[in-house]
């Protein structure tokens, strides 16, 4: 008796992907950062991208070890060609930076102002002030007013770009810092967020 095997076989059913084309784009950061170069964004079309943000940290522009730890929020406006333009839309320290700053038997004092640049921009400020003793109520009262009076009188006699500049290097809050510690010794100054 012959025995014969039986093989049966079956088709194997490809699904076939279609390969979409995308495109690469170069992030340009804005004029206050000198439309610096950043890391390359890739998506279907120059619209796919229209308003995305991206968190890049200042250190990667400047290259400085002071900036590490603060987070910029660039938002993208504008293609063209294959550049993606961003506006600045805020920026944060990064929460490992606030946590570290932190210490028992002090005082923190913030404060959150909105203000008009020279040339009709509008900003939600957010500073912040470590103390190196804990202070009283009346004593943070006199600490937020002169951040406010700062900032309010610094965003009156400059245009957006000084503005923005003035606060991501510490201009505004070195000159807080030297009329606040006649209150009370301080620690640190701390712009937390900038809010377009």
């Amino acid at each position: 008796m012959l025995k014969t095997a039986i093989t049966i076989t079956r088709e194997s059913k490809r699904k076939t992907r279609k390969k979409i084309k995308k495109s690469q784009f170069s992030i340009i950061a804005p004029a206050t950062l000198n439309f610096a170069e950043l890391n390359d964004i890739v998506a279907k079309s120059g619209e796919d991208v229209i308003a995305k943000v991206c968190k890049p940290l200042l250190y990667e522009i400047t290259e400085d070890l002071q900036h590490q730890n603060i987070e910029l929020k660039l938002k993208i406006n504008k293609i063209k060609d294959d550049k993606a333009y961003t506006l600045f839309a805020g920026h944060n320290y990064t929460r490992e930076y606030v946590r570290a700053l932190v210490m028992r038997g002090t005082s923190y004092v913030q404060g959150v102002i909105v203000v008009e640049t020279q040339d009709g921009f509008k900003y939600r400020v957010t500073f912040g002030a470590f103390t190196i003793r804990r202070i009283n109520t009346s004593r943070k009262k006199d600490i937020r007013k002169i951040g406010f009076d700062i900032i309010r009188d610094k965003a009156k006699e400059t245009n957006n770009v000084d503005f923005i500049s003035d606060v991501l290097f510490e201009k505004i809050s070195s000159n807080i810092y030297d009329e606040a510690k006649k209150v009370s010794p301080l620690r640190n100054i701390l712009k937390l967020k900038f809010i377009k």
